[in-house]
């Protein structure tokens, strides 16, 4: 990203980043009042960037402070030989900065500073200011800048709780008491327009979290905190602000930021500030017609685009569960999505934004679908007329561009080779080389854009979430409902699942829901094997009128390897490979396979990355006249033990970004040690504990969803001896199934007992319910003969799976 303002004065950058080894405040040179400088990219700068100076350079940075002497740090170094900078508060100067060293060091001058208000400069005043600054650190000094700050405690907390701490904005802040969660916000009170939004979050060394900013569900921003700044536990050294620029608001909209945590790393999050933008809007923007043409594209405050003209895009939006395409709804910046409607280049999908400090407009292709295999005719170029020139750099190697008579032309021009337009983009500036715009591109994450258009690309959504029956319904709406015959329903990753016990067991899926299916195709499912994997059974099974294998998936096979077969001609299509015994038995998994016959593409994903890929494979998956979940064409031989939920047919293959998205659209379970983080003030955490003395373990109070920290029985296995049997009824947490081993005992005499394993799914004592908001009811029937002198005893035992 690079800016070259010799003789005007602008704003840009990220303020309040602590820097590893620093307690104090770091304000960034991106923050000061810039004159004639360069915004360069450096790994090793505090945030990525820092300013490049040129003759003539200056930096001003408008400060509040508490009075008195400080220590104020400047990290510089410098292109070659020595430079040095005058350093000035309030207008006096205090002290010089020299450098002679290419690579980073902090140079220290002392000063006094009023209270309240300050100006902290570098100045040209040595007659070698062609320094490279990164950052200004002092102990008690903050920018000047207006904005309006919402506390972490005053947002709706999911899977958050509060937390006290002195040195947070208000002497709390919120933490991540389950694996994800999220903090939420709805604003109120402001004007429309656009807003920079300051995060305040810790970034801690002991895990890397991951984080997603939302406006009313769209996603505005996705970052790792991986700096691993000052220790695991929070300071003021690893306390960070992440700023997300130019993010259109208005009153009523929702602000959502999602963690998942990783290893002791907690996501906690201070707040977000609201604040009026550095750079104005202005400089660089792209507005959209109603009809889907391009209005405006504003770079470095230069209108350049010939609005006699038209030029049209269209985005494909993965929304972590289906394709969508996107149509642009009104002619303003929220809404940076438009239609191409030219047939031959109507299946293209791109997209425009900025980039993190809005000097460069991206325009990338994401992906396309539907060109005819094999016609070189069709091609794909995107013209941009314009009145003023501007530059373009582009990202991928097989995008050509050229100018023509005031058009600029971007030819994605490998549809004969690849039989689909590749993946690419080009980004649009206003100032420097190419050479120095190539270096300094960072492509963020956000997109904005309303909803709104048909779900496409989904065919078939089996959530399994009936609980019991024989019907698993299709949600999509496409009413692909499947058939289970024989199968046992019970606790899934998402409310129920279809438990399959390696004999007979099997779910028919109709074959009109592969009518659809031709070059394209992604099964996602969560797994969960039984402890006689590996064996040789399927998950998945698909034939055609003949009886031969179009589609099979053995996770695993006998052998312990993952197979994947999915085309036929004289014969199918597969790739596999060998997996560890953690990826397929006695533990939750997301496997997604994929196939694009007309790329030869065919690709397992684990978790939300991909696990195993080959090329060359062009069989088509057509002609589908039977299809079995759980099972192959054999279910008495073939039948999976273990339990599938979720499952979810597509059309299309989806992306690796696509399928990140979709893990990542669900909540895993919470083991016990998560689930011991909703109660930090516990004194006795194990498993076997009962710090309350009330006579319940602390495991007992997971697996019935208890409170360890306060005294009741209420949660505790109820009798009612009123009938012909006695009939123990009680609930148990959902997502406490996969991580302990539960049995109910009865006896006659409090010492001899008779287990009843609740995972005995077929066993006629037991009644399990459907999951509800997470929890279960579980009911066992025992008869009165089993009774001595009346007498029948019943406990749950629960132990904790290694």
């Amino acid at each position: 990203m690079h800016c070259n303002l010799k003789t005007c004065c602008c704003s840009f950058g990220i303020l309040g980043v602590a820097v590893s080894g620093l307690s104090a405040l770091v304000i960034e040179a991106e923050d000061a009042v810039i004159t004639s400088a360069d915004i360069k990219a450096d790994v090793d700068a505090s945030i990525g960037f820092y300013m490049d100076g040129k003759e003539g350079f200056n930096l001003t940075w408008t400060v509040n402070a508490e009075g008195g002497s400080e220590a104020l740090e400047f990290r510089i170094k410098v292109p070659s030989s020595t430079r040095s900078m005058g350093v000035f508060v309030n207008d006096s100067q205090v002290g010089v900065v020299s450098s002679s060293s290419t690579t980073w060091e902090a140079q220290t001058v002392s000063a006094v500073l009023n209270s309240g208000t300050n100006t902290i400069e570098l100045r040209d005043s040595e007659g070698t200011a062609e320094l490279d600054v990164d950052y200004l650190s002092a102990d008690s000094i903050s920018l000047v800048r207006d904005g309006v700050y919402l506390e972490a405690e005053s947002m709706s907390l999911d899977g958050y709780v509060l937390e006290s701490f002195d040195e947070a904005s208000n002497g709390s802040l919120a933490r991540l008491s389950a694996a994800i969660g999220s903090v939420e916000t709805t604003v109120s009170g402001i004007s429309d327009g656009n807003y920079d939004l300051g995060v305040d979050y810790w970034d801690e060394s002991d895990g890397v979290s991951a984080f997603k900013v939302f406006v009313n569900d769209d996603l505005v921003d996705a970052w790792y905190a991986d700096r691993f700044l000052g220790n695991a536990g929070i300071d003021a050294s690893n306390r960070i602000r992440r700023e997300i620029k130019q993010v259109p608001l208005e009153s009523g909209d929702v602000i959502r930021i999602f963690c998942a945590g990783d290893g002791g790393e907690l996501g906690r999050v201070d707040g977000i500030e609201l604040l009026t933008p550095l750079t104005p809007s202005a400089l660089y923007s792209a507005n959209w017609n109603t009809d889907g043409t391009l209005s405006d594209l504003v770079l470095a405050g230069v209108e350049h685009l010939d609005t006699s003209n038209e030029s049209g895009m269209q985005l494909r939006v993965f929304d972590g569960y289906a394709v969508d395409e996107r149509a642009c709804d009104d002619g303003t910046s929220r809404a940076m999505v438009v239609d191409l409607t030219d047939t031959a280049i109507g299946y293209a999908k791109l997209t425009l934004r900025t980039d993190v400090y809005g000097q460069h407009m991206f325009v990338r292709l994401v992906d396309c679908v539907g060109i005819p295999r094999n016609d070189d005719s069709i091609n794909f170029q995107l013209q941009i007329p314009f009145l003023t020139a501007f530059n373009v750099v582009a990202l991928d190697d097989e995008i050509a561009v050229e100018t023509v008579d005031n058009t600029l032309i971007v030819d994605w021009n490998a549809l004969s080779t690849r039989g689909r337009l590749p993946s690419g983009g080009i980004a649009l500036y206003a100032n420097g080389s190419e050479q120095e715009n190539e270096s300094a591109l960072e492509e963020i994450i956000a997109t904005h854009f309303h909803l709104g258009g048909s779900t496409q690309g989904i065919v078939a959504h089996w959530s399994l979430d009936e609980g019991g029956g024989t019907t698993a319904l299709d949600s999509s709406g496409n009413e692909y409902d499947a058939t289970v015959p024989a199968g046992f329903w019970d606790v899934g990753i998402d409310g129920s699942a279809l438990r399959f016990r390696g004999s007979g067991d099997t779910a028919l899926i109709p074959a009109a829901a592969f009518s659809d299916i031709d070059s394209q195709i992604s099964i996602a499912l969560w797994a969960y094997g039984g402890t006689t994997q590996p064996a040789e059974d399927s998950v998945f099974y698909a034939e055609n009128e003949t009886g031969d294998r179009v589609l099979n998936i053995h996770l695993p096979w006998g052998n312990g390897k993952v197979y994947w077969d999915a085309g036929r001609s004289n014969k199918f299509d597969r790739i596999s490979k060998q997996a560890d015994e953690v990826d397929y038995q006695a533990t939750w998994n997301h496997w997604v396979f994929t196939k694009d016959a007309i790329a030869g593409d065919m690709k397992i994903y684990l978790n939300g990355s991909l696990w195993h890929s080959g090329t060359g494979y062009t069989n088509l998956i057509s002609g589908i006249t039977e299809a079995w979940l759980g099972s192959s064409n054999e279910p008495e031989v073939r039948s999976y033990d273990g339990m599938l939920d979720e499952v979810i047919l597509y059309n299309i293959e989806l992306s690796e970004v696509e399928v990140g998205l979709l893990y990542g659209n669900y909540i895993l379970p919470q083991d016990y040690s998560a689930w011991l983080l909703n109660y930090a003030e516990l004194g006795d955490t194990t498993f076997a504990g009962d710090s309350e003395q009330d006579g319940i373990q602390n495991g007992i109070e997971y697996v019935l969803n208890g409170n360890p920290a306060q005294v009741g029985d209420t949660i505790l296995p109820e009798l009612d001896a009123a009938g012909e049997h006695f009939v123990f009824t009680f609930k148990r947490s959902a997502e406490s199934v996969p991580f302990t081993s539960q049995v109910f005992q009865y006896g006659s005499d409090l010492i001899g007992w008779t287990d009843l394993s609740l995972e005995s799914t077929d066993a006629p004592e037991l009644v399990f319910g459907s999951v509800v908001e997470g929890l279960q009811s579980v009911t066992v029937n025992l008869s009165k003969d089993l009774a001595v002198d009346g007498k029948l005893f019943g406990r749950l035992k629960v132990d904790q799976l290694p």
